[in-house]
């Protein structure tokens, strides 16, 4: 009986080894754009692996960050503000200092950003006529 018990004990601390050993992390990535009359704001999260990938997108539409750090790098305009992380990012534009061409290129990287994460476009929403 006491060989029995052993094996089942044996048996039962294999498995939950092995099931340790086999977690898989799950990836978390968050899109958020909110837009009004007078601000654009950008929020993303993503796992801490497409920090490259999104910053260099950044580098290539907004040229060198004026404010690295260890744990955040920062982009500082006239009208827009950009702080990327390990693991999430923050963007906000005023709507009021910017003209046409800037926001187009603000809406742009939006995009480009987006599809880096691999997120779906947001549906747009119907028009009051």
């Amino acid at each position: 009986m006491k060989r029995y018990i052993l094996s089942l004990i044996a048996t039962i601390l294999s498995l939950v080894m092995i099931a340790q050993d086999q977690k898989v992390k799950s990836e978390k990535t968050g899109f958020y754009v909110h837009e009004t009359d007078t601000e654009y704001i950008v929020r993303a999260s993503f796992p801490a692996n497409r920090n490259a990938k999104l910053r260099a997108i950044i580098v290539e539409a907004l040229g060198e960050p004026k404010h690295p750090t260890d744990s955040s790098t920062h982009w500082l305009g006239s009208n827009y503000s950009l702080t990327i992380t390990k693991v999430g990012m923050r963007m906000s534009l005023n709507k009021g200092k910017v003209n046409e061409k800037q926001l187009l290129k603000i809406k742009k990287l939006t995009s480009d950003l987006q599809n880096a994460l691999e997120q779906p476009k947001p549906p747009t929403p119907p028009s009051i006529n």
